[in-house]
């Protein structure tokens, strides 16, 4: 028998907004030793800036363009330096929430952030979360795992975080903003959220989340190791 080898590999979460795949991301890559990124925050953190700059829809390309994106910190908990300037803390209201979506749709910011992103990931050791990434962002990606979750169970979850952040929203509020998040999502014309090619659906309803992280930790384990 010929010595079993291990290579880090990427390993692409896609999932609907609050299926929990942020949260499965970061421990699953804190129990492999690889480098967390969450693409989501990649884009509120840009639309963050254009929000708060008042930067025209013009000049959102250009914005994308000259943007600096670097992670650092914790490899399972980074915080993301947008340039020069840490702003993962100010991301999460539902202003910004809502205001990312629009800027998350148009295809000239996606084909920026991809590349970007493509270059975070080319040495491996990543797991990488998203919408668009085992099918557009890391088609390559070893391990495509598609996390969903009942829209009941989702908006519970994406309620008590916001509560947990100090900004409360109603829930039925809630409820539309979801609902109209996952139609735009779903239907846009530049990389829709689907399940990918050899993806594996994983629906997160009725299961912990270390009994997430346990399944994809070991789909990734099997996939490190080869003859």
């Amino acid at each position: 028998m010929g010595v079993k080898k291990v290579s880090k590999i990427k390993v692409a979460i896609d999932g609907p907004v609050s299926s929990g795949k942020s949260s499965a991301g970061s421990k699953t890559a804190a129990a492999l030793n690889y480098q967390f990124i969450d693409t989501g925050i990649m884009y509120r953190a840009l639309a963050y800036k254009i929000k708060i700059q008042n930067i025209p829809s013009t000049k959102w390309k250009q914005t994308a363009e000259a943007a600096s994106f670097k992670w650092v910190g914790d490899l399972s908990k980074p915080s993301l330096i947008l340039d020069g300037t840490n702003v993962s803390r100010n991301l999460f209201s539902p202003e910004i929430s809502s205001f990312t979506s629009k800027v998350a749709s148009v295809p000239e910011i996606r084909k920026i952030l991809v590349s970007i992103q493509r270059k975070m990931a080319e040495d491996g050791g990543i797991v990488m979360v998203g919408r668009d990434i085992g099918t557009v962002v890391l088609p390559d990606a070893e391990l495509k795992i598609f996390l969903t979750a009942s829209l009941d169970a989702r908006i519970k979850r994406r309620y008590e975080e916001l509560n947990q952040s100090k900004t409360p929203i109603p829930i039925e509020k809630l409820k539309i903003e979801i609902l109209e998040r996952d139609k735009r999502d779903t239907t846009r014309s530049d990389s829709p959220l689907q399940i990918a090619e050899n993806g594996i659906e994983i629906d997160s309803t009725h299961l912990t989340l270390d009994e997430v992280v346990e399944m994809i930790v070991k789909l990734a384990k099997d996939k490190e190791s080869r003859d």
